[in-house]
């Protein structure tokens, strides 16, 4: 039952893989950045870092919108950051409960 609660609510997030950690304020403007790169402007209802602070690199950023098509949208136009001066190395993928990524392996 709580995978089913978490797929519910994951549904409509996006998590953002490579975007440097800064201020908060600074990450917002980062993630605007990200969708005009993209040509969204998409309603984000929640931003939070997920995972723990390593030395490795940045941890994934978990972004909630308000609508599903939104990040079906910006799933689709993804590709486009290869080329991106700014985010060549930024990506997106769909927030997968524990189950979802194993069957995806």
């Amino acid at each position: 039952k709580q995978w089913y609660q978490r797929r519910v609510r994951g549904d409509k997030n996006l998590v953002i893989f490579g975007l440097p950690e800064t201020t908060e304020r600074l990450t917002k403007n980062n993630v605007d950045g990200l969708f005009a790169e993209l040509n969204e402007k998409p309603k984000v209802n929640e931003m939070k870092r997920i995972g723990e602070k390593n030395e490795k690199g940045p941890r994934p950023l978990l972004v909630s919108f308000e609508r599903r098509a939104t990040l079906v949208a910006l799933l689709r136009k993804s590709r486009q950051l290869k080329n991106s001066e700014n985010f060549s190395a930024v990506y997106l993928s769909p927030d997968l409960t524990p189950i979802q990524i194993r069957e995806r392996k």
